[in-house]
């Protein structure tokens, strides 16, 4: 929470500032969302959690396994999205707002 807390801090910022995006802040956000929130929690979850709930017998399709697994996938292809958005923002062809606008959607997904 702290890291998408000074993301959101960082976003408002930049909204309201003439001031370039700090491209180097986001790539940093990003690496940790790869690395602790993906790797780590949701592989814990995929790996551990989440078969352990269908032993018990939660069925996968329908239900929260299923939800949980679309919002995992939906977080990986947020950062990809965000990764790709920051090129072309390096390369001038689309403005800061497009970035910090998927930086939000990755902030309201993962709370």
């Amino acid at each position: 929470m702290r890291i998408l807390n000074a993301l959101e801090e960082r976003i408002n910022f930049w909204k309201n500032s003439p001031r370039a995006i700090e491209v180097s802040f986001i790539v940093r956000v990003l690496e940790f969302s790869s690395v602790y929130v993906d790797r780590y929690h949701h592989g814990k979850e995929e790996g551990c959690l989440l078969p352990c709930f269908e032993t018990r017998g939660m069925r996968r399709a329908g239900g929260p396994i299923e939800v949980i697994l679309r919002e995992h996938e939906a977080g990986r292809a947020l950062i990809r999205q965000i990764e790709s958005t920051i090129r072309e923002y390096e390369e001038g062809r689309v403005d800061a707002h497009k970035v910090l606008e998927l930086c939000r959607e990755y902030i309201e997904l993962l709370r």
